[in-house]
């Protein structure tokens, strides 16, 4: 970790936090578990799962480096991170090189967020397959672990995880991140907790159900309702967190907050 990542953490986690954050992404892994991690379920099962991550990428060159290490720094691995990018031009595709990640490129005019999606995941090999956003950061280092325990429950086609704002953001975006704030206890089937940001899902789940390639957002609640309605469930896990924040202003905000709710009702 270079002095300065550490002083963009600093900057946008706070002092005391990006210390403390740090500090732990520079302890040897070995086979470090959380504390009462021994005592779940199937622990051994979880641990030999496959996992990809695919994060998608456009001009993310300011945190993709932060988000690969904590990738590279948790208990559970992958054991590949595919990136898809549609045309960054400010060092994205360097900084993922060097942290040996895939790079699938696709050109912006054929980007959609559930083309790019489908592309990383068909290109993946592994049971599990992570969509993590190029600027969501892992809050420690058990993320993976607590994302993947819930894959326990075979109705279960994927876990969302609880999102964060940065301290030093925005004030909209704490709003936009309220329903995390009121949800602090697992949860199945509310498409309000369900993002793409950094939500894993089961590859065979999502062999049968693909994303939607021609929606130009909310791909992943309109995936959520077809998988309820094929029996399936998807999962909000509350203890997987990862720091997460839009820079945009007020009118981008609440042009998405908008766009969001429309569009849930629309396919709910």
């Amino acid at each position: 970790m270079s002095y300065k990542e550490y002083g963009k953490a600093a900057e946008l986690q706070g002092e005391k936090r990006a210390s403390q954050w740090l500090e732990a992404l520079r302890k040897p892994r070995g086979n470090v578990r959380a504390n009462g991690a021994a005592s779940i379920p199937h622990e051994e099962r979880v641990q030999s799962t496959t996992i990809s991550v695919v994060i998608r990428t456009l001009n993310e060159a300011k945190m993709l480096g932060l988000v690969l290490e904590s990738l590279h720094s948790q208990t559970l691995e992958p054991r590949e991170v595919i990136v898809v990018d549609s045309g960054s031009t400010d060092g994205t595709l360097r900084i993922a090189e060097e942290h040996g990640a895939t790079i699938i490129p696709i050109a912006r005019e054929r980007f959609s967020y559930g083309r790019a999606l489908n592309i990383g995941f068909a290109a993946s090999g592994a049971e599990i397959v992570v969509a993590l956003s190029g600027h969501a950061v892992p809050t420690d280092r058990e993320w993976m672990r607590k994302l993947l325990r819930n894959f326990q429950n075979p109705r279960v086609a994927a876990v969302a995880s609880r999102l964060i704002p940065y301290p030093r953001t925005a004030l909209h975006n704490h709003w936009l991140s309220l329903p995390f704030y009121l949800h602090r206890a697992h949860r199945t089937n509310d498409l309000w907790l369900f993002w793409n940001t950094a939500t894993a899902y089961r590859r065979d789940s999502w062999s049968q159900l693909p994303f939607d390639e021609e929606m130009s957002g909310c791909e992943d609640r309109e995936w959520a309702i077809r998988a309820i309605k094929q029996g399936f469930e998807v999962a909000y896990e509350p203890e997987a967190t990862v720091w997460h924040s839009h820079d945009e202003s007020y009118g981008k905000f609440f042009e998405r907050v908008i766009f969001t709710t429309k569009m849930s009702h629309k396919y709910r």
